[in-house]
């Protein structure tokens, strides 16, 4: 195998491990960014956090963190609405890591 192949099927690896994978159910969990009257009459179920990783790109990383706040949101709650409070990211050499904090709610149960 030439190291040209080695280096394509390392990339191509590194892609689909990244790949903003979340259940069905959690994909249903709508997100806002931000506490507004759109969650007035919902019941407020609790805090949740999420974490995120990336070697594409920030944008990639944004849309990772997010997804895996719907997830957590859902796994922790059975939340139907989450709104992120703040997401903080950094940006290394190789790869960033973000971390996002929400509020959990049921807004359609």
């Amino acid at each position: 195998m030439s190291i040209k192949n080695l280096g394509l099927i390392t990339v191509i690896i590194l892609l689909n491990g990244c790949a903003a994978t979340i259940s069905p159910e959690a994909s249903n969990v709508q997100l806002h960014s931000q506490v507004s009257n759109i969650v007035d009459g919902c019941k407020k179920l609790g805090p949740v956090r999420a974490r995120g990783q990336s070697v594409v790109s920030m944008n990639h990383l944004r849309t990772q963190t997010k997804a895996n706040l719907r997830q957590a949101a859902y796994d922790q709650y059975q939340a139907d609405t989450v709104v992120m409070v703040n997401m903080d990211a950094s940006n290394g050499l190789i790869s960033g890591e973000a971390y996002a904090n929400g509020i959990a709610y049921n807004c359609f149960k």
